[in-house]
């Protein structure tokens, strides 16, 4: 996520204003800002994501932030709010451990969050221990596919497990071997979303049973219902060798009347 380009967009600014109407979000922000001189939502220009195939069974993960951070006032603050926190070292580089579950390191502008068998992971990847993602071509293939350049992008190989699950819903789907999107909101929304499968004729059917549904009268007239039928018109599904592609492209008026639509619905739903 390029939170300095997000920032500027008025789909992050809705976001953000829905999320401080939240009294506990907003105060919880501001004793962070008294107290560690740290605001997220200006101070962190980037973060990163990442989580392996087994991340359903290991849970695990690991979140790369880059900003400007105090961290001896957050750990402070952290602390002050309750949690239990030991200081350790791992590869010569300070971590904290968070109430026995995760850790946390500042590596220069960048802080690494995850549970510690991840954290160390990381901190060891960093001081050139182990290979990292610029080391395995599957993940540095698809990540070369993705704009990455969009405001918010992401990039995934699908585990083994997980296609098991569906090809129990559709064997088709089980031929999905990886994605990856990006998502510009700079000016109205340009999304870009890619499905990479084993097999051409499975693209290729995948997207005829899509186009299929999308054309149906009753899709139609539940997305007209629900005045969608816009932008349905405007969704671009195209099979090209192996992959399935899938296009949107809105202008700001657009966005707009959509966000009116929803926050209606949202509003009736609350009646």
């Amino acid at each position: 996520v390029d939170l300095d380009k997000l920032m500027k967009t008025s789909m992050y600014n809705d976001f953000m204003a829905a999320a401080l109407a939240d009294p506990e979000v907003k105060d919880g922000l501001e004793k962070l800002k008294k107290a560690a001189n740290f605001d997220p939502t200006k101070d962190l220009s980037s973060i990163v994501i990442a989580v392996p195939p087994d991340v359903e069974k290991s849970e695990n993960f690991l979140m790369i932030a880059k900003g400007r951070i105090d961290s001896g006032k957050v750990i402070e603050f952290a602390k002050s709010e309750g949690s239990n926190i030991k200081e350790a070292t791992h590869q010569g580089v300070a971590w904290f451990e968070i109430d026995n579950e995760a850790g946390l390191a500042f590596l220069g502008d960048h802080i690494v969050l995850g549970p510690t068998a991840a954290l160390k992971a990381a901190i060891d990847t960093h001081k050139g221990k182990m290979k990292g993602v610029k080391d395995n071509k599957e993940v540095g293939k698809m990540i070369k596919a993705v704009d990455t350049s969009a405001d918010l992008w992401f990039a995934v190989a699908i585990p083994d497990t997980l296609r098991k699950q569906m090809a129990a819903e559709n064997a088709m789907m089980g031929d999905i071997e990886a994605a990856h999107a990006s998502l510009g909101l700079a000016s109205g929304v340009k999304l870009r979303f890619t499905m990479r499968t084993g097999k051409t004729e499975t693209a290729t059917a995948l997207v005829e049973l899509a186009k299929a549904t999308l054309s149906a009268d009753s899709t139609k007239q539940q997305a007209a219902a629900m005045g969608f039928d816009a932008m349905l018109a405007k969704l671009k599904l195209v099979a090209s060798g192996n992959d399935i592609n899938i296009s949107l492209d809105l202008t700001d008026k657009e966005v707009d009347t959509i966000k009116t639509m929803v926050q209606g619905m949202m509003g009736a739903g609350m009646r």
